[in-house]
């Protein structure tokens, strides 16, 4: 599952929980990709997910494909990649 879809899903499910602060923080997690999803007239792919975690200032990124996000995320040293288990 694309690390966007992810972060959607968990949206819904710290709103079902009431988890407000969870669920703020990932909503300005997502309209922050949307931001940059409209400022690079781009979709939103793992690759943009990753860029503006670091432009945020990072964070972990969990994915099923890490060799691939690892290559992505390389030069950022706050950004920390790890399989999903």
């Amino acid at each position: 599952m694309p690390i966007y879809e992810t972060l959607r899903a968990d949206i819904i499910a710290a709103v079902k929980a009431r988890d407000t602060a969870t669920a703020t923080t990932l909503r300005t997690s997502d309209a922050a990709i949307q931001r940059a999803a409209m400022d690079q007239n781009k979709p939103i792919d793992d690759a943009l997910v990753v860029a503006t975690a670091t432009r945020l200032g990072g964070g972990i990124v969990a994915t099923g494909d890490p060799d691939d996000l690892r290559s992505l995320a390389r030069e950022q040293a706050n950004i920390s990649v790890q399989a999903l288990s």
